[in-house]
């Protein structure tokens, strides 16, 4: 039987990627660093996301943030 992650690191770290509104998104990113719920955050600028709304496709400028902190 092979353990679990929690098991072998409980501490484990995590990266979740959210985009967001370029002009929120590093007002997001220092919120989040301060409120200690990430370690360190990146804005990654320039984004262009394709996806379906209402049945329309949709094209927009967004901004990922890739969010590093731990499952703790």
């Amino acid at each position: 039987m092979t353990p679990s992650a929690e098991a072998v690191c409980p501490t484990a770290l995590v990266v979740a990627l959210v985009n967001a509104p370029p002009a929120e998104a590093p007002a997001i990113a220092r919120e989040l660093v301060v409120r200690k719920l990430a370690a360190c955050v990146n804005v990654v600028a320039g984004v262009t996301s394709f996806y379906e709304w209402e049945g329309k496709l949709c094209e927009d400028g967004e901004s990922t943030l890739i969010i590093k902190t731990s499952r703790a």
